[in-house]
This record gives structure tokens, C-alpha cells and sequence, in this order.
């Protein structure tokens, strides 16, 4: 609660289009400027001054906190957000779904490429450079220091959850085929023992309880190593990332 405080909210069917947004947004950077120049503002958020007399008028200039000053930093929220309030590229685009990198869906520069040091993971924009990538005009962006590198994405919202049975599948194919001692089979059935004790020693709230005795469970004939998505929603809940 100190360091969390709710500022504005609404929900996006009562948006006026061209007013609501526009009016919010004119009004935060008003307060976040005044809060980098450390003085209370000499007008209001339309630019306007202060009544004769008002508080406003009476406070205009003078130190907000003895002095100090405060620099908006950084800027969260899930992807569709970041595209239709912040001008962010939108993230299913092709060609240019990301506001950090030159990443493509296809080509030498495909994201799919996960091979350490692959061309799009050296293609993180720079403070030198980050302009020529992506050029927001939004209010926002007239902050000192605040550009797209300041943008900071909600994993829970950004990630994609159907990644997680590749993710698991490819972890028990590597332990079952490769790592461990005995045959495959052998191996799996290991490891859903090691699992549910696992669960059992920690008291896990949601426990996977299927048994793990057939290598197509992980690695079926025609496709890439999976688990299934119970299993994988059980997994996150206290096994393999503990």
C-alpha cells in the first residue's frame, strides 16, 4: 500500500473518443512534470492560469517537497494496452511486433530463432538508436527521459500460456531421454514419483495426479515433446517451478 497508489480508472465503453483519454493524459503529464521540475505548476492542465487568489495561484512555483523531485520512470501494462494508448507496434504484426527489438515472425531475424546470440536477440534498440525503430509521439513521451525503452511489459498478460506444454514436454523428454539412467519409460515413471512427493512434501494446492508411464505422453509420434495442458497448469502450481 506504500507503494501502490490508484490514481484513475475507467472502464473502456465509457471512453469518449478524442476527449477522455486526450483529457487524462493532459492532466497526468501535467502532474508528472510538475513532479520532474519539483515546483508546484504555475497553471493548470489546459495551460491556463490560476485564479487570483485561488490556491492554485497562491502555490504556483513554489517547492512540491523541499526541494526534491521525482522522474517517472517506467510504464507497465499487457500488451493491447501498450498499442492503443501508448502507439506501441501492435504485437501480432509480422513485421515489427515489438517496441525493443527488430525481431520478424519469418526471415534471419525471426524471433522462432532461439539459438544463443541469434540476430534478433542482438537487435535491441539502444538509447542511440531506438528512434529509428519506433518514433512515439504521444503525450507521454514529452517527459524528460521517458521513450519506449522505458516501457516495462506485464509478463502475466504478455505471455502466451499454450507455450507452457512445450515448455514442460521438452523438460521430461530431456530427462527421460538423456539425463537419466534407465530407459525412457523407467525414467518417467521416476519422475512422477519425485512429482507427486514432491507435491505431497509441500502440501501443493492443486497436485497433477495423472501417472506418467507412456513416453508418448510427452513425446507424441508426429509432433514436438508436449505435456498436456493439465498437466502443465498442475505443474506451475508448486512442482517444477519450486
Amino acid at each position: 500500500m506504500d507503494t501502490n497508489i490508484y490514481i484513475w480508472g475507467l472502464f473502456e465503453k465509457f471512453i469518449i473518443e478524442g476527449e477522455t483519454m486526450e483529457t487524462f493524459w493532459s492532466i497526468l503529464v501535467w502532474s508528472f512534470s510538475a513532479m520532474a521540475k519539483g515546483r508546484w505548476p504555475r497553471t493548470d492542465h489546459r495551460g491556463m492560469a490560476f485564479e487570483p487568489g485561488s490556491k492554485g495561484a497562491r502555490m504556483a512555483n513554489k517547492f512540491l517537497a523541499g526541494g526534491f523531485k521525482g522522474i517517472l520512470l517506467q510504464m507497465a501494462g499487457d500488451l493491447d494496452y501498450m498499442t492503443k494508448h501508448l502507439q506501441t507496434p501492435r504485437s501480432t504484426n509480422h513485421e515489427k511486433p515489438c517496441v525493443l527489438c527488430r525481431c520478424k515472425q519469418f526471415g534471419p531475424c525471426s524471433w522462432l530463432d532461439n539459438r544463443p546470440n541469434s540476430l534478433w536477440q542482438r537487435s535491441t534498440v539502444k538509447a542511440s538508436n531506438y528512434r529509428t525503430h519506433w518514433d512515439p509521439q504521444g503525450p507521454l513521451y514529452t517527459l524528460p527521459g521517458l521513450s519506449n525503452m522505458s516501457l516495462a511489459m506485464d509478463y502475466m498478460h504478455c505471455m502466451h500460456l499454450g507455450w507452457l506444454q512445450y515448455f514442460y514436454g521438452s523438460v521430461l523428454y530431456v530427462l527421460a531421454f538423456s539425463l537419466l539412467p534407465e530407459e525412457p519409460t523407467a525414467n518417467l515413471l521416476a519422475l512422477g514419483h519425485m512429482i507427486k512427493e514432491h507435491q505431497k512434501r509441500h502440501d501443493a494446492k492443486h497436485r497433477y495426479r495423472m501417472r506418467l508411464d507412456k513416453v508418448t505422453m510427452i513425446k507424441p509420434k508426429k509432433r514436438f515433446s508436449q505435456a498436456s495442458w493439465s498437466s502443465s497448469r498442475h505443474f506451475w502450481n508448486g512442482t517444477l517451478l519450486v
